[in-house]
């Protein structure tokens, strides 16, 4: 976050962001936000195994709740 910020941001928020993070994929979940590995964008394959460029390994399943309903 420090570098992609230029080093504004503020330490106690991004430990909360990080901290966080995966409670809040669990909680999206549960409301029925469905997740899927990002294959299509982020991903190349390393002796036969997936990598995800930038940690990016998950994206929403069709788009998300608003792509659903329009």
């Amino acid at each position: 976050m420090a570098r992609v910020t230029e080093y504004r941001t503020d330490p106690d928020l991004v430990e909360v962001l990080v901290r966080s993070s995966s409670a809040t994929l669990r909680w999206m979940a549960s409301k029925g936000v469905r997740f899927q590995p990002s294959y299509n964008r982020q991903a190349y394959k390393v002796d036969g195994k997936f990598t995800f460029w930038g940690g990016l390994a998950l994206e929403v399943h069709g788009g998300g709740r608003a792509s659903s309903t329009r």
